[in-house]
């Protein structure tokens, strides 16, 4: 067998493997937050994780230890993205098992909670303290305390009380000079005009609308993407997605408001289909699925073009992910309870941000997504990537290829330098290329 087939063999085999991880670890009860919001005695929601396939990832796990233990004929370059692909696909499988045996194990579970906690900081990370700090108190910082009616009043003394504890006074977030900023929108709007174009007059837009002009930018702007490509709304889900394994780009039915403004609307044709698409489409036909649906790591960089690029079209700049890592942060510091994060986070986003109650339990939910209880790190990405992004745009702002180098490199992190000698690869030739 040569070493093309070899390859191909060896890529299905690991494709086999590969699991939308947030996806199984979503709640499939669809009573749960109205009861959690309706009942202040629940210390947390009653979720469903049907989903959550444990009797596949165990064999998945299974295969990825029969596969680690061959001696492979392929070149050291595709022995490295193979070992990546493997080991991130261990991490993926790992952790939501951790979920499923956190979630149906009776007595003493510590042993779970490390397995949980090792391989969700091997996949996502962890907050920074210092990082959290700053951002807790720049959220801090917004509330106009003198404004404050009584009940608003009663609230802040509330929060005061509630936090485990507080920042420093005079934090504040890095931010892309005006300069910066004013030529990033220039260079972004005209980059994205042929998409734009296709959004219609109007202040307001339902799901069928963000539905139908996703699917004539695909149809009309993306050759041939329409064909392979579903646009669809899923009522239960609260936020956009695009599905690389499934190949969709999913829009959410279950919104705290039934309907998209102007601004809102544009921003996720930018956000979803402009990068999280555009990116995808790079490496569509290529046979191994991670350089597909994303190399391990990529996710923050990937969130972080989107963002930067949302913001620049709809000229509002705004440091990114904040509710996010909060509720990131009081789960891994303090340990909290799903109610006490809660219930400090919708005083602070009520008075800081204007925030409902509502959106706010989306960001706790997702904190503790799987379990309830045990952090999941997976939205960082959100305020770390769009840093980073910003850092580099404002680095490279004279650069001509700034664009290509942000979407054309692929579902990859564009600073790893494993991900940068990956394309690399596949630009000069390797064991694999497309079928």
């Amino acid at each position: 067998m040569n070493k093309t087939n070899i390859a191909l063999e060896l890529i299905d085999r690991i494709n086999d493997t590969q699991i939308n991880i947030m996806e199984m670890l979503n709640n499939t009860n669809a009573e749960a937050k109205e009861q959690f919001l309706n009942d202040t005695e629940l210390n947390m929601p009653v979720c469903s994780y049907d989903k959550l396939d444990a009797d596949k990832v165990r064999r998945n796990l299974e295969i990825l230890d029969h596969i680690s233990t061959e001696d492979i004929n392929l070149s050291r370059k595709s022995k490295e993205l193979f070992r990546m692909v493997i080991d991130n696909s261990v991490y993926c499988n790992s952790f939501a098992l951790a979920n499923f045996e956190f979630n149906n194990t009776a007595g003493d579970r510590s042993k779970i909670a490390e397995r949980h906690k090792k391989y969700n900081e091997l996949l996502f990370g962890s907050p920074e303290k210092d990082t959290y700090m700053d951002i807790l108190s720049y959220t801090i910082g917004k509330i106009d305390i003198d404004a404050l009616n009584s009940e608003d009043k009663r609230l802040y003394e509330e929060l005061m009380y509630m936090l485990p504890e507080l920042p420093d006074k005079g934090c504040k977030l890095s931010a892309p000079d005006k300069e910066v900023f004013s030529e990033f929108r220039r260079r972004a709007l005209d980059f994205y005009e042929p998409l734009l174009r296709h959004i219609p007059d109007g202040e307001t837009f339902g799901m069928e609308d963000i539905c139908g002009v996703c699917r004539e930018i695909l149809s009309a702007e993306l050759g041939g993407a329409a064909e392979k490509w579903q646009v669809v709304y899923e009522k239960e889900r609260s936020f956009a997605s695009v599905d690389q394994n499934a190949r969709r780009l999913i829009f959410p039915g279950r919104r705290n408001i039934p309907y998209y403004t102007r601004k809102k609307f544009i921003s996720l044709i930018i956000h979803e289909l402009g990068v999280h698409f555009l990116r995808e489409l790079t490496y569509d036909d290529i046979a191994i699925e991670p350089l597909r649906t994303g190399l391990p790591g990529y996710e923050a960089i990937d969130e972080g073009i989107a963002k930067a690029m949302e913001q620049a079209v709809t000229d509002s700049y705004e440091p990114s992910g904040l509710i996010h890592y909060i509720s990131i942060g009081l789960a891994n510091f303090y340990s909290l309870s799903f109610r006490e994060i809660f219930e400090i986070q919708k005083r602070l986003q009520k008075l800081a941000n204007g925030i409902g109650e509502g959106s706010v339990y989306d960001s706790v939910r997702r904190a503790l997504r799987g379990t309830n209880v045990l952090p999941n790190n997976k939205d960082l990405v959100y305020y770390n990537g769009a840093d980073k992004v910003w850092r580099y745009i404002t680095e490279n702002i004279d650069s001509p290829s700034l664009f290509d180098d942000l979407l054309l490199s692929g579902k990859t992190d564009i600073f790893d330098p494993k991900h940068r000698s990956i394309v690399y690869e596949l630009k000069t030739g390797c064991d694999f290329i497309s079928r």
